[in-house]
């Protein structure tokens, strides 16, 4: 069995951030927004990728901001590094966001916020 493109080896919470705030959620254009970006070292051999997502539901924001950790193969190409991290990255690094938030939403009401799964292919051949 060869190895992963990316081996994960853990996430960190940066920001965590629940509100009753109306004027930021009429602010928000979406009730989910997501984005991402990632950041490789100099040897291209470590990367993390930075997962930050709102949420909206009523007057309730919830900010989380994600950074997952990798180590690169040796296989894989320089230039296929920024697709394999927007890719696989970000999808290994979602179900930690939908747990963390779900979890968040139920300790303040007993309404969960489950966020839908997404398809990181076809986000990244927009």
């Amino acid at each position: 069995m060869s190895e992963p493109i990316i081996d994960f080896k853990g996430y960190k919470i940066q920001q965590l951030e629940m509100s009753r705030d109306q004027d930021k959620a009429k602010s928000m254009s979406k009730d989910i927004t997501i984005n991402s970006k990632s950041a490789l070292s100099s040897d291209k051999k470590k990367a993390k990728v930075i997962l930050n997502i709102q949420v909206r539901r009523e007057s309730l924001v919830i900010d989380l901001v994600l950074e997952g950790y990798f180590e690169i193969s040796d296989e894989l190409e320089s230039n296929r590094i920024g697709n394999a991290l927007a890719v696989n990255g970000v999808a290994i690094l979602f179900p930690y966001a939908r747990s963390v938030i779900s979890m968040i939403s139920t300790l303040d009401s007993s309404e969960v916020i489950i966020l839908p799964t997404i398809n990181t292919l076809g986000e990244n051949e927009q």
